[in-house]
């Protein structure tokens, strides 16, 4: 068994400033009088989320978190990380892409995507977030098809949402030929989580968000699969073809390739609706 502690300290470096003790978000180090150095609070090192928050803030390499050292960390280069002008082109021109090439994507240009996506915070650090990757033409054809039909067994059971999504409009689109669910992307990205986890959709979504906004810059583009998203939890044979570690539940679905149409500009949206109090 590894009895290694999960916080450790280089006492040759550290310099007692306690900015790791009032930034722990679990309240679990503490300054011992007499001593120039943190600890971590006599049985509470099992309460440690590992979000190495301490690592982090420490400008002496003092501090390692569950054997992860500061020198094997990326440094962030720069306090104000970008000016707001590139922020606003990132998330303003952010657009969903429908139309792709017919071009594949590369795996490491989607493992690069995933590895960063993987980043996102998450409830209490728990990392819960899964991944699966549907690169190939049959089984995207196949989860379209199969989402088609929930939503044809949807309009002959006169489910509420039929008209809702005017599904009957869906249904003849696909069946002229245009798949209105997965637009021939090239890629299908899934965000699991286990069931029984309550936030599992929340950290998903913020994960897949992280995908979004980073695509662009490996010259890709996305589309939330929102039909896919509906049908996942509801249409066994999905469920089946998908064939997700057990326990585990679709929260997220996005398609990814190349996109066919390059944009010009942002269009205007509504101003935000603020209640200051």
């Amino acid at each position: 068994m590894d009895n290694k502690p999960i916080f450790h300290v280089d006492k040759n470096k550290c310099c007692g400033d306690g900015l790791c003790v009032n930034i722990c978000p679990m309240n679990l180090l503490k300054l011992k009088e007499g001593e120039s150095y943190p600890s971590i609070l006599e049985d509470k090192e099992k309460n440690c989320i590992k979000c190495a928050h301490c690592l982090c803030v420490c400008p002496h390499f003092a501090i390692s978190i569950d054997g992860i050292n500061p020198e094997n960390c990326l440094k962030i280069k720069s306090t104000n990380y970008v000016d707001f002008d590139k922020v606003e082109q990132l998330l303003r021109g952010r657009r969903s892409i429908r139309q792709y090439k017919d071009q594949p994507v590369e795996q490491e240009k989607i493992t690069k995507l995933l590895n960063l996506a993987s980043t996102a915070p998450t409830a209490g650090n728990s990392q819960q977030v899964g991944w699966m990757v549907i690169n190939s033409k049959k089984d995207m054809q196949q989860l379209s098809a199969m989402t088609i039909d929930m939503f044809r067994n949807m309009v002959v059971k006169k489910h509420p949402l039929s008209q809702t999504y005017s599904l009957e409009g869906i249904i003849n689109i696909f069946d002229n030929g245009y798949d209105v669910v997965l637009r021939e992307a090239p890629v299908l990205i899934i965000a699991h989580a286990p069931k029984n986890y309550s936030i599992g959709i929340v950290d998903c979504s913020i994960a897949v968000t992280y995908l979004d906004l980073a695509a662009p810059s490996l010259g890709l583009g996305t589309c939330w699969a929102g039909f896919l998203m509906m049908a996942c939890p509801n249409w066994e044979p999905i469920q089946k073809y998908l064939n997700l570690p057990e326990g585990n539940i679709c929260c997220g679905a996005m398609m990814l390739g190349y996109p066919k149409y390059k944009y010009q500009r942002m269009p205007a949206r509504n101003k935000a609706k603020i209640i200051w109090k």
